[in-house]
């Protein structure tokens, strides 16, 4: 463990005691992840306290074998009829729970890029801030973030600067512009269902999707290869952005989804990972895409 991971995770300690403290370094690499990238979406399935549907876990479904392509992605690999990455790089929510966040700003920047042409760098903290009733650093819900990126949507990060805290509606810039969107969907018709086919067409024909998961401690363990949860405690709710996937009859379900995760570039493969179409941790619940995008001046 590198000495500043030990120095965030002392004051990490003494944060939430408020007093200072004797702390044992003696702890888990999972334990430290935790720390540094605490889990903050906030699950409907908890919420309401209703069972995650999967429809099909393999890619057998009602529609048509030959409609969708074995492989595509809007990300690393721009298997797309763009031929472009229209995904920002990878970026890092540090110690706050605003995964939520940082996956539905993934989702409005590549909506940008897909719409224009042009990458941008637009800002969680906006989300994070008090401005918006989503959530926070202790973690927030995908549908109230969408519904926010419907009435309002964010600025760029030159405008509010992310500080992986807590903030007051007041770090606008001078009349800032935004991006906001015209509607929101889910992949598989509702939250509760994961239907893989249906999120294939979805990334085909809408674009990237911001969707939850579970986590359990050997996700934590990630390093490369195709993700399926087979061991260790459940630790809380996820999101990131999906944005590709690839059919393999030789990966649990036949095949896997390429997933853009917020913890920065260290992470995984260059901050993304793959996951199993039958992942085993309710991979794709509420899973979103957005549709049209508008870009207008706060102060109009």
């Amino acid at each position: 463990m590198g000495v500043n991971l030990k120095k965030q995770i002392k004051q990490y300690a003494v944060a939430l005691t408020g007093v200072a403290v004797i702390f044992s370094l003696s702890i888990t690499a999972t334990q430290a992840q935790e720390l540094q990238h605490p889990l903050g979406t906030k699950l409907l399935k908890d919420k309401f306290h209703k069972e995650i549907v999967i429809e099909n876990p393999t890619r057998n479904s009602t529609l048509a074998a030959d409609a969708l392509p074995s492989s595509f992605d809007w990300g690393p690999t721009a298997d797309n009829p763009t031929g472009r990455n229209i995904t920002e790089p990878v970026r890092d929510q540090l110690s706050c729970g605003s995964c939520w966040a940082f996956a539905s700003v993934a989702l409005l920047e590549a909506a940008t890029n897909y719409t224009y042409g042009f990458t941008t760098d637009l800002s969680e903290e906006v989300l994070v801030s008090d401005c918006c009733d989503a959530g926070d650093c202790n973690g927030g819900y995908l549908d109230d973030a969408a519904d926010w990126m419907v009435s309002t949507g964010t600025t760029t990060e030159d405008c509010w600067a992310y500080s992986a805290e807590n903030g007051t509606c007041s770090g606008y810039c001078g009349d800032p512009t935004l991006g906001r969107i015209n509607s929101w969907g889910y992949a598989s018709g509702n939250w509760y269902t994961i239907n893989i086919a249906k999120m294939k067409d979805a990334l085909v024909h809408h674009g990237p999707l911001v969707t939850a998961f579970e986590v359990y401690s050997d996700f934590y363990d990630y390093t490369d290869g195709v993700y399926q949860h087979q061991t260790g405690s459940y630790l809380g709710g996820h999101a990131v952005l999906l944005t590709g996937y690839v059919d393999d009859e030789t990966v649990p379900g036949g095949g896997y989804f390429i997933v853009k995760n917020s913890w920065g570039t260290g992470f995984g493969i260059d901050g993304y990972f793959y996951v199993a179409y039958n992942s085993n941790c309710s991979f794709g619940m509420e899973a979103t895409y957005y549709k049209g995008f508008v870009v207008y001046h706060l102060n109009n």
